[in-house]
């Protein structure tokens, strides 16, 4: 337990979720935005295509636009291997807003299709890294009672973001969503440098202290010690191999992980 008063200065002995809520919603936030950049293409092929488009195009162009953002997301989960296990989950959370970002100055800027092929091929490779470390991130940083509650109420922010998407573009010019997309999406990035790094890394880096710190903060608790322990013995498991891969029994034979497929199942 930490025992200076400066460290737990935010805690209570009774616990607080205000901060584990607040990382939880700012992760809501980026995967909407996250909704907006896969919302996209539908609304604004219509406006591509349309006789007073801002941008010439072909049917051909525009197939090949469409599939454009698939490539990024191809490239981009096997660095997140790499980048979430040496610079944390956080800072790769943050990463992913970068090409994100220039996606939208990109398509805000752009006279031909071959600045929104490079536009969505930066949004698909964000969009490659986040689905990957979103869910270890929140996984994390959650406690066991509103980590499925978590990722429910992520999965249908995802959603809203395509939905607002749908609503929104066909009622502005390619330039001027861009520029309310991108403000949106640097806002998100900003509110989330303030999150915790998830404790199971900081333990990974042996940075203990850190761990311990950034637990009291999402707990809001001076004494966190148990779940210290719980995960350094998890990260020990992991290290002597003794976890083993699970199969598909197991997810019938667990209550959690039952309820878990169930809530996927139904937000799907």
């Amino acid at each position: 337990m930490a025992t200076s008063i400066e460290k737990a200065k935010y805690t209570s002995p009774d616990g607080s979720k205000k901060w584990e809520y607040l990382s939880i919603l700012t992760c809501a936030w980026m995967v909407g935005c996250f909704g907006c950049i896969v919302g996209w293409n539908s609304p604004s092929i219509v406006i591509l295509m349309s006789d007073d488009s801002p941008i010439p195009v072909t049917e051909s162009a525009i197939s090949t636009l469409a599939a454009t953002s698939a490539v990024g997301q191809l490239i981009a989960p096997p660095l997140n291997i790499l980048l979430a296990d040496r610079f944390g989950r956080k800072n790769t959370m943050l990463l992913t807003c970068l090409p994100f970002l220039a996606n939208w100055v990109l398509i805000a800027i752009a006279s031909s299709i071959w600045e929104l092929y490079v536009a969505r091929f930066l949004a698909g490779f964000g969009v490659g890294l986040l689905i990957c470390v979103e869910p270890m991130y929140v996984g994390e940083i959650s406690s066991s009672k509103t980590r499925g509650a978590a990722e429910s109420i992520i999965l249908i922010v995802y959603n809203a973001g395509i939905l607002i998407t749908f609503v929104v573009a066909p009622q502005l010019s390619l330039s001027s969503m861009a520029v309310i997309f991108f403000v949106n999406n640097f806002a998100c990035m900003v509110t989330f440098l303030f999150m915790p790094e998830s404790p199971y890394f900081l333990a990974l880096k042996n940075k203990m202290d850190e761990a311990e710190e950034a637990l009291e903060k999402l707990r809001g608790k001076t004494d966190v010690s148990d779940e210290l322990q719980v995960v350094i013995a998890c990260l020990s498991k992991n290290e002597k191999g003794v976890a083993k891969s699970g199969t598909i029994k197991d997810v019938f034979s667990s209550r959690g992980h039952f309820r878990a497929l169930v809530i996927i199942l139904l937000f799907s």
